[in-house]
């Protein structure tokens, strides 16, 4: 009987040798790449081992590689018939649903992973970016803090939680855990960023600016830190601060639309209209049709005095324009205006009422429509001669709910009373 028992522990033991054996040829093969060997092996320890969970979930992982969802879904759920508890075959097959694109499945298994073990890190790492990009940024931030709990010396985590607390509108929270982020290491680039962008919002421009200088100090050839610097000087209307940021940018990607676009408004804004229109038409040939920089280059020309061009890029506006209407009101007016300038006043008073019949739904359309309607009724009386229409634009001109600069109700009403002091004389010169 000793002898039975010694021979079985002898025979489990060589088995036991060869399993390991077969497991460390499995594990250099995959590290080596070579999958498709790794495969063949893995299913013949599996023919010899049927029972033994362990290679159905390494074979899950190679398949994986090897881009057969299918058969490593097959082989992820036989490992986890065979250990339906085991955290790590649940874990995996969520990541398998993924791959399959069968994400709202994978969610479903990655919460059963979390409610049975909170520190698992693939299941609350993905939880935590679907939280995030749902918006559901308090449940994302439970899961990265019990991340952390269980590994304080990941800045990952810590940062991934002062993200959650700025999505939550924390600020103080968000410094903090930033901080930690820094601590932990201290080349983090997005962490920096992530600094610039709270004190950006908390308008302490000179702090967002020290963070963001640090973060290019560490990837100085990421464009996106470049244009993060312009668009602060921007918000600070420092517009030529922001133009050197802008360039760098430029110089790293030129075929960005969005880096010519920006460099364009900065030089407009600073009045240098010529490097303005330089990278306006740059971000017009590389980029799809915008309506900003249309209206940009129709101010522009009108500035230059070169009418005709500016009433081009005006009409490409009115051509991609959206609904709406404050912007239709501002072409047809800026149309307007350099019809006027050419002396072409019919097409000025045709463009003007275009105006006037946009429906601007702002507190202060009555008083810009005022305006228009001023500007017509001079039109017909100083170039037409034909006082009578003037006063009737002037009589359509209301009063202004709220106190501006002008108001063009008086003036309206001082200018019917001296036009219809001239009809009066001139009829009874006619007599």
């Amino acid at each position: 009987m000793r002898k039975i028992i010694l021979s079985m522990i002898f025979a489990f033991s060589v088995l036991l040798c060869k399993s390991q054996s077969q497991i460390d040829q499995i594990n250099l093969l995959m590290l080596t790449s070579k999958y498709q060997d790794a495969l063949s092996l893995c299913d013949e320890v599996i023919k010899q081992s049927p029972q033994n969970a362990h290679f159905y979930y390494v074979k899950a992982i190679i398949c994986k590689q090897l881009f057969k969802y299918p058969d490593a879904s097959l082989a992820i759920k036989q490992a986890i018939s065979i250990e339906p508890e085991n955290i790590d075959y649940l874990a995996e097959y969520a990541s398998v649903l993924v791959k399959r694109n069968l994400k709202n499945d994978a969610i479903k298994v990655y919460k059963s992973v979390q409610e049975k073990n909170k520190y698992n890190v693939s299941s609350g790492l993905y939880l935590s970016n679907y939280y995030l990009k749902e918006r559901e940024f308090e449940q994302a931030k439970d899961i990265l803090l019990s991340l952390y709990e269980k590994d304080t010396t990941n800045s990952y985590f810590a940062r991934n939680i002062g993200l959650c607390y700025i999505k939550l509108g924390k600020k103080d929270e968000a410094l903090h855990w930033l901080s930690r982020t820094i601590k932990l290491d201290s080349t983090d680039v997005k962490a920096y960023e992530l600094f610039s962008l709270v004190y950006s919002a908390l308008e302490e421009f000179d702090l967002s600016l020290e963070y963001i200088e640090k973060a290019i100090k560490l990837d100085s050839l990421n464009k996106n830190l470049y244009i993060e610097a312009g668009n602060i000087h921007v918000l600070r209307n420092h517009n030529y601060l922001a133009i050197p940021k802008f360039l760098k940018a430029f110089e790293i990607d030129p075929n960005d639309e969005s880096i010519a676009r920006s460099l364009g408004f900065c030089y407009y804004k600073i009045k240098k209209n010529d490097k303005a229109k330089y990278y306006l038409n740059i971000a017009k040939i590389i980029g799809s049709m915008d309506l900003q920089i249309y209206l940009c280059l129709g101010g522009i020309y009108k500035q230059e005095n070169s009418l005709d061009s500016s009433l081009f890029y005006y009409d490409e506006a009115l051509k991609i324009i959206k609904p709406d209407y404050e912007s239709f009101f501002a072409i047809y007016k800026n149309k307007a205006e350099n019809y006027y300038y050419l002396n072409e006043f019919d097409k000025a008073i045709e463009n003007y009422n275009m105006a006037l019949d946009t429906d601007i739904e702002m507190f202060w359309g009555t008083y810009k429509k005022n305006e228009v309607k001023v500007d017509i009724a001079a039109i017909y009386a100083e170039k037409l001669n034909d006082k009578q229409k003037a006063i009737e634009y002037l009589e359509k001109v209301n009063k202004s709910t709220i106190s501006l600069n002008k108001n063009y109700f008086d003036y309206a009403q001082q200018q019917i009373n001296r036009l219809k002091e001239e009809l009066f004389f001139e009829r009874k010169q006619n007599m």
